[in-house]
C-alpha cells in the first residue's frame, strides 16, 4: 500500500462500522442501469438496477443534449471541482490495490 491510502467505513450485517482501506489509484465498479435527466433541467440521476439513486448529478445551468456524430454511444463529460464522496454497499466490486 502506498502513503496515500484512504480509509472507508463499511457496516456488516450487525450493523457494526468497520474500517477498511482503500487505495488510491483503486477502480471500483458499481452496476447501473439507467441515466435520467429532463432536457433543461439541472439534474442527473444514474439509477441501480434495483431502482435506486446511485448518483445525483446537478449544475448550475440547464443540460443541453445533441446527437452524436462520431460515437454509437451516448456520453458526457462533466468537470467537478472539489472532492466526490461515496458510500460503498455491498453491489461496489473494488478491484486489488
Amino acid at each position: 500500500m502506498t502513503k496515500n491510502n484512504l480509509k472507508g467505513e463499511t457496516a456488516n450485517s450487525t450493523n457494526t462500522v468497520l474500517q477498511e482501506v482503500f487505495c488510491v489509484g483503486q477502480r471500483v465498479a458499481i452496476p447501473v442501469c439507467a441515466i435520467e435527466f429532463n432536457v433543461g433541467s439541472n439534474t442527473i440521476w444514474i439509477q441501480s438496477p434495483q431502482g435506486g439513486t446511485i448518483l445525483r448529478l446537478k449544475c448550475k445551468g440547464g443540460i443541453k443534449i445533441g446527437r452524436c456524430k462520431d460515437s454509437p454511444i451516448s456520453h458526457s463529460d462533466i468537470v467537478v471541482d472539489g472532492d466526490i464522496n461515496f458510500c460503498l454497499s455491498e453491489d461496489a466490486e473494488v478491484g486489488n490495490h
